[in-house]
């Protein structure tokens, strides 16, 4: 017997178990928006969800088109803006960044804005938004795409959203977080000025 879900709502189910209640989470549009809404609605019903355009733990009612879409505000602690919601992640006050992108390399760098030459692409995307910030600034990453060998790729051809850019031992640009989590802390890289406990 055929299973009665498909691979994208297998994902989006596994990855909304790794979200723990009472966590932040930055989340784009897609399926890290559903996965963060289905955790929201069955185990992490404190789960803080943020949007990139200022929504901050909306209870969303129904999937929203885009980061700005006014669902992203339903009953929601605050409705911030831009500026506030890049100041929290770079802060480090966000747990996850939860993104998607078109292509994913080996290192955890991420493609959202072309294939191809720059200026004369093979395909556009539509970019950025706060992917970068959000990648370079909450405490984890969590990407979530379709598999396939265009996805997965041994190098991105565009860097939008930076992992580790070329791999063990090169560090992340300087001002961009990365850290470990352990039962009794978060350690971060010794260029970094902040230790936080865990709660």
């Amino acid at each position: 017997m055929a299973p009665s879900y498909n691979t994208m709502e297998m994902m989006i189910c596994v990855a909304a178990r790794y979200l723990e209640d009472g966590k932040t989470v930055a989340v784009g549009t897609g399926a890290p928006c559903a996965a963060a809404m289905l955790s929201q609605k069955t185990q992490s019903p404190n789960l803080v969800i943020l949007f990139e355009a200022g929504g901050i733990s909306p209870l969303l009612p129904q999937m929203p088109i885009s980061v700005g879409d006014s669902r992203t505000f339903f009953r929601a602690v605050m409705a911030a803006g831009m500026t506030e919601m890049m100041t929290t992640c770079c802060r480090g006050l966000v747990d996850y960044a939860f993104l998607g992108g078109a292509q994913i390399d080996k290192y955890g760098n991420i493609n959202s804005t072309v294939v191809g030459d720059y200026y004369k692409p093979k395909v556009r995307f539509p970019g950025s938004g706060g992917a970068n910030d959000f990648a370079s600034f909450c405490w984890r990453t969590m990407i979530m795409t379709v598999h396939s060998k265009s996805r997965f790729v041994e190098k991105c051809e565009f860097v939008t959203s930076p992992g580790f850019l070329t791999g063990a031992g090169h560090a992340r640009p300087r001002g961009c977080r990365r850290a470990a989590r352990t039962r009794s802390s978060r350690i971060s890289p010794s260029w970094a000025s902040t230790r936080r406990p865990s709660p």
